[in-house]
């Protein structure tokens, strides 16, 4: 697989770092030897990094789980959590997390990030991004991922736009009125604003009138 240049060089710089808690050393050289393209040798030294990280107390497993996430700009999709890494280490950590302190709404977030959705009965990451921008709206980190995952979320619900409207509109306008309110709320906010006012005027038409989407129906 081809690493984007920016990917590349996050991979190299962490894999050459020599500062930092010397127990992430595993990971370093997992990250260095994915940036030469030695992908085997790097899953190698993953797995020795996850067996040793996997003992470490909860706050530690939890230091470093939000450390990455940030590292990686809170994308799941990424060398830097593979997913054997997000399997035994991540995600079990965000999930004791949350569980030994309910009201840690970065916890939560990051079980958006790395949770498993796809068991039955388990919340979808929106849900658990929703979840920790009601347990804190004045975090901004929260709050961005929030208004991140509302705006990707609703990509698709419009995407087949002007001729259908995927998914609830009237669910979607909620959303986007609670992800606009957070980013009028901070200067970070001001990249989205636009696209938030476009997408919520796109829904609240489908709600109040879809009878305008038929006219824009191909023939």
């Amino acid at each position: 697989m081809n690493l984007l240049p920016e990917t590349l060089e996050l991979l190299t710089r962490i894999g050459g770092a020599a500062d930092g808690d010397p127990r992430h050393g595993g990971y370093r050289t997992y990250c260095g030897l994915r940036a030469q393209g030695l992908r085997d040798a790097a899953l190698a030294a993953l797995t020795g990094f996850v067996a040793e990280a996997a003992v470490w107390p909860l706050a530690d497993r939890f230091a470093f789980t939000r450390w990455l996430a940030e590292a990686a700009d809170f994308e799941r999709n990424t060398p830097l959590t593979p997913d054997p890494l997000v399997r035994d280490l991540l995600e079990p950590a965000v999930a004791a997390q949350a569980a030994q302190v309910p009201a840690d709404a970065e916890a939560r977030m990051l079980l958006g990030l790395f949770g498993n959705a796809v068991d039955p009965g388990t919340p979808s990451p929106l849900d658990q991004y929703r979840a920790a921008h009601a347990l804190d709206p004045a975090n901004p980190v929260v709050s961005e991922v929030f208004v991140r995952a509302v705006l990707r979320g609703v990509a698709y619900s419009q995407h087949e736009m002007p001729y259908l409207y995927l998914g609830a509109p009237q669910e979607d306008a909620a959303l986007l009125g609670q992800a606009l309110t957070a980013a009028r709320r901070e200067a970070w906010g001001k990249r989205y604003l636009g696209l938030l006012e476009e997408r919520l005027a796109c829904a609240r038409t489908a709600v109040t009138d879809p009878a305008q989407l038929n006219d824009g129906k191909q023939g």
